[in-house]
């Protein structure tokens, strides 16, 4: 009795706003198995996707144990392209200036290094020029959000030249997967579903669903 009173109070405030009687049945979640028909709103298809992320960037060096000043950073300009995937790796190039203040202003080096990882933590490795020792290095490093670490090696007198970084690299920003939807469902936002209950988490995925046009 209280059932029928209840759906009969609905039914009736459902007239008052204007909404379709259609909406009262749908008190399950869409997508849910009380909803009907539960196949309204599914999961969406999803597949890895990438966006390619283009830095320019600055920062200090200081080269360790080099010299009695090696306390007096170098100046760094940079520049970082990566391709970051939805699984949160990442890889592609860097390239950067270093610019001695020390005694003169000069250039210092410049490196170019392939860069992968994930987007937390990101290995360098590649080749570079010193200027002032008129020699070409091998450097490695490891890169996290704003700082860097790494080794040089000149492969003309065998030095190891560790270093230090400060840089205004933040780690690359997420990806989403790519959704898409089986035929006859179209992907929509999960706020233009029109249930009293919403989409039911389990047909959710990054705030859409896939809808079947006009089923319920």
């Amino acid at each position: 009795m209280m059932k029928k009173a209840l759906m009969g109070a609905l039914l009736a405030f459902a007239l008052f706003l204007g909404l379709p009687i259609s909406a009262i049945a749908q008190t399950g979640a869409c997508g849910s198995v009380q909803s009907d028909p539960a196949k309204s709103c599914v999961l969406p298809n999803s597949s890895s996707s990438y966006r390619i992320d283009n830095r320019i960037y600055a920062g200090l060096s200081w080269t360790l144990g080099a010299s009695s000043n090696s306390y007096i950073p170098d100046f760094l300009l940079g520049a970082r392209s990566l391709n970051v995937n939805s699984n949160n790796n990442v890889y592609g190039a860097d390239i950067n200036l270093r610019v001695g203040y020390k005694d003169a202003l000069s250039f210092d080096s410049v490196r170019v290094a392939y860069v992968g990882g994930t987007r937390d933590l990101m290995g360098n490795a590649g080749l570079g020029y010193s200027f002032n020792k008129n020699d070409i290095f091998a450097t490695a490093a490891a890169q996290a959000s704003y700082s860097r670490i790494g080794l040089d090696y000149q492969l003309g007198n065998g030095e190891f030249n560790p270093y230090i970084e400060g840089n205004s690299l933040a780690k690359p920003n997420s990806v989403n997967d790519s959704l898409s939807c089986n035929g006859g469902y179209s992907l929509v936002n999960t706020s233009t579903i029109n249930w009293i209950n919403g989409v039911a988490p389990s047909a959710t995925q990054n705030g859409q669903t896939c809808s079947r046009p006009g089923a319920g």
